[in-house]
């Protein structure tokens, strides 16, 4: 049940991830223009931004109806936004650095990485574990293994193609051998599956706490 504490709160979460998404998609076309959504960085924000918008208005709405009921397909969109946006964070910090060392700090620490990187999936993922509805469907854990597959599908076949390059490293199926691009392809979908276990798995537990505290 959401408070009117609690959805206030999550007003101001949802106000603010737009803002930040709004600003950096602002930086990021900018620099990189139009073309940035073969990214998945930027599907993920992009998600994120639209998923945030939708749910302010739900949320604003319940405040003169609260009755009206959060709706399941939209908890399932804001799970895949979190999970892919810690997909984003985790890839980056622990892969991508590493790789480009010397783009550490705007990668994470300034202009649109930041926002991208570093601040969206934390406000993000906090919001959803710990403040918003969740849906109790487990089959919810298969939606961001589904999209990355989708996702790097479609790279792969325009990487081939030769309509992109990447634009990831380890996408460039035309410049490594088959056998390391099966390994990154099977390596990055086992890991969005784990993290989307660990996704709900937390907000499973936050819930449960939550129904603790309720009943006593």
């Amino acid at each position: 049940m959401l408070t009117k504490v609690r959805k206030f709160f999550l007003c101001l979460i949802m106000l603010y991830t737009i803002f930040i998404e709004v600003k950096a998609f602002g930086l990021t076309i900018n620099s990189l223009g139009t073309g940035i959504f073969v990214y998945y960085t930027e599907i993920s924000n992009l998600i994120t931004l639209l998923s945030s918008a939708v749910a302010l208005v739900y949320i604003i709405l319940k405040f003169s109806a609260p009755n009206l009921e959060f709706p399941r397909w939209l908890s399932a969109i804001r799970f895949l936004s979190a999970t892919m946006l810690l997909m984003t964070m985790l890839i980056t910090i622990f892969v991508l650095v590493p790789y480009s060392p010397h783009l550490k700090d705007s990668l994470l620490f300034s202009g649109y990485g930041l926002y991208h990187h570093t601040i969206a999936p934390i406000v993000t993922i906090l919001s959803f574990v710990f403040f918003e509805p969740h849906s109790n469907k487990k089959r919810v854990v298969f939606i961001p293994l589904l999209a990355t597959a989708v996702y790097g599908a479609v790279m792969i076949l325009l990487n081939i193609m030769g309509k992109v390059t990447g634009p990831y490293f380890f996408l460039r199926v035309n410049y490594q051998p088959v056998p390391t691009s099966i390994m990154w392809c099977a390596g990055l979908l086992l890991l969005v599956l784990a993290f989307a276990g660990l996704v709900y798995f937390l907000a499973f537990i936050v819930d449960f706490i939550k129904r603790k505290i309720t009943k006593n």
